[in-house]
């Protein structure tokens, strides 16, 4: 993020028309770059990026660059790569390896995704996608052993469809930034297992029956939730992996994860 000048010039790193420094004074808004009105149907415009995301993939930027940026080679915010292809929100190169970190705070569609996936694969670039953290999805408050409330990890938590593509992906873990910083400072990586549902026992006619429980489609349990550092996270090259209960793969990729 830049100081507004008004007497420099700027321009669109993908249509190379000029822009305008948009700085709110509005304590909310962040100060961004834009085209001017109906003069460029450049992708570069931002197509109704919410607040939250653009709080959200800065607020990484800067915990990156300040605590490692001097370690790395290139740190950038919203690069075209991929030959113009994606726009990744943050865009980083270390000595040996080029990482993408895509910021999810809509859903995208598994079509999409999966695209995107193999773009980065295919360009050499491992990618680290993120979702919004929201405390109250994973705990709740209730009675503990001593008879006290306290807060404890949810026993199960029903995921978008998205976010299923990216547990398998990531071997059946999510990676999450809490914009608040009211629970965590670093990346967090959230662990889930399969989640199945009770067996059932009742009586009809006289009769006993049982059915087990099968495993939910939607449904995980979360394991366990730790905080994971920059860097303290790998590259990691992985092969097509089978869904359950999908009629897809996740493709051979290349991934920033905790090991």
């Amino acid at each position: 993020i830049i100081d507004k000048d008004v007497s420099e010039t700027y321009i669109c790193d993908y249509c190379k028309k000029m822009v305008i420094h948009h700085k709110s004074t509005s304590k909310i808004k962040l100060g961004h770059f834009k085209h001017k009105p109906n003069e460029s149907d450049c992708p570069n415009q931002r197509n109704g990026e919410t607040e939250y995301h653009l709080k959200t993939k800065y607020d990484i930027y800067n915990y990156i660059e300040v605590n490692w940026g001097n370690k790395l080679k290139i740190i950038e915010v919203e690069k075209w790569i991929c030959n113009n292809t994606i726009r990744s929100d943050i865009y980083l190169e270390t000595k040996k390896n080029k990482i993408a970190i895509e910021v999810q705070t809509t859903f995208l569609t598994v079509s999409e995704i999966k695209e995107r996936t193999v773009k980065y694969t295919a360009n050499d670039i491992y990618v680290l996608w993120i979702l919004p953290y929201n405390y109250s999805r994973f705990y709740e408050y209730i009675l503990d052993l001593d008879n006290k409330y306290d807060w404890f990890l949810i026993n199960k938590v029903r995921l978008k469809e998205m976010e299923i593509f990216l547990y398998w992906s990531y071997n059946q873990h999510l990676f999450f930034w809490d914009l608040t910083h009211k629970y965590f400072d670093d990346f967090i990586c959230i662990l889930f297992n399969e989640y199945k549902n009770d067996d059932v026992e009742f009586i009809r006619d006289g009769e006993e029956h049982n059915y087990l429980g099968k495993i939910a489609k939607t449904i995980k349990r979360p394991i366990y939730e730790i905080n994971v550092r920059f860097d303290k996270m790998i590259t990691k090259d992985l092969s097509q992996t089978d869904v359950k209960n999908r009629q897809y793969k996740v493709p051979s990729r290349k991934l920033f994860t905790y090991k």
